[in-house]
């Protein structure tokens, strides 16, 4: 290869990257502004996110917002290996049912179950799992506080958008952080939660945007059987108060990262947000949630390869203040996201 196509394939990387970074700051920003932000053209933007979408490689969803969110458990499942693979299957096909892995060599499934209104349809599956004989154990626990809650998650490839870069995507979009009552109390008792008053095109237009987050607004308002002008008004609205959240999925794998892991970190109680706060800032980190139990502290970690996270563990984790413990489960395969499938390292619907 001469050096033309060597450098041809490094932009190619790192408009890639931006663009992905955008997103994630901006679930829903235009191609135009994207385009302006990182100096190429709108074609190219369009062009580039098209073919990651196509390739498996990321998708724009809209998901449960913390307000919608009642009780979230982490839940992990012993199982005979044989019948590992079924099991996350069954769980991911689950709509309350989220982030399913099989870990541990695949003796072990992971994953995250959510309660909208009440705990009735949840304590059913909890009830029904054990009874089943491939389960051969399970754990289930509460999580307490997200940290990090309104960032963009996992960023631990090359090429960020600066902090200007990242001003001037927010600047004008619409885009409001979620108050503060919300991100302190996600049950929804906070006042804007409470006023909120049901509209006959929120089920409609959370479906279509669970399916498809940037969804166009003449998409949108179509499937609403309504204006744009409206369907623009109630999205805001809904994302706001925290009643959904857009989420960009990423297949990790096809950027060069193929190891994933879960720390389940015991902190002392002093110690515990200042811990949690820190484990949120490395780039490395996908997830961090206190969460009841002995190991206090759950971190979803995204690394190349195990000699990364060997790294990360040694001489990240071990610097954080009121680390007692630290027990690693490995990834195995990622069996689903917030919403998508992944087969063969592809993000599917």
């Amino acid at each position: 290869m001469d050096v033309s196509q060597t450098a041809a394939s490094d932009i190619t990387d790192l408009l890639d990257r931006q663009i992905l970074h955008a997103l994630q700051i901006d679930p829903r920003a235009s191609f135009r502004r994207i385009a302006e932000v990182i100096g190429t053209s709108e074609q190219t933007v369009a062009r580039r996110y098209r073919r990651l979408q196509s390739s498996g490689t990321i998708r724009v969803v809209g998901a449960l917002g913390p307000a919608q969110v009642a009780t979230a458990w982490m839940m992990r499942l012993r199982s005979r290996p044989s019948a590992a693979s079924s099991l996350a299957d069954a769980l991911a096909a689950q709509d309350n049912v989220a982030w399913v892995s099989l870990v541990e060599a695949g003796s072990e499934v992971l994953c995250s179950l959510r309660s909208r209104s009440g705990v009735a349809q949840d304590d059913a599956l909890l009830q029904r799992l054990p009874r089943t004989a491939e389960v051969l154990g399970l754990s289930a626990q509460a999580v307490l506080h997200i940290f990090g809650a309104g960032s963009e998650d996992w960023t631990g490839y090359e090429n960020l958008l600066s902090g200007d870069q990242r001003s001037a995507l927010l600047a004008g979009s619409g885009s409001a952080p979620l108050p503060a009552d919300l991100e302190r109390d996600p049950s929804g008792t906070s006042e804007s939660i409470r006023s909120l008053v049901p509209d006959a095109i929120d089920a409609p237009l959370l479906s279509m945007l669970a399916a498809d987050g940037r969804a166009t607004l003449k998409d949108l308002a179509r499937h609403c059987d309504c204006s744009e002008a409206r369907v623009a008004r109630r999205l805001s609205l809904l994302r706001r108060v925290g009643w959904v959240r857009l989420e960009v999925e990423i297949a990790t794998a096809q950027l060069g990262f193929g190891t994933s892991a879960y720390l389940w970190l015991t902190v002392g109680p002093s110690e515990l947000d200042a811990a949690g706060n820190a484990m949120a800032a490395h780039r490395e980190t996908a997830f961090v949630s206190a969460v009841t139990g002995s190991a206090n502290l759950m971190v979803s970690v995204v690394c190349r390869n195990p000699a990364e996270l060997y790294k990360y563990v040694t001489n990240k984790v071990s610097t954080v203040a009121g680390v007692r413990q630290v027990e690693i489960s490995l990834t195995t395969r990622r069996v689903k996201h917030e919403r998508s499938h992944e087969h063969g390292r592809r993000l599917r619907n």
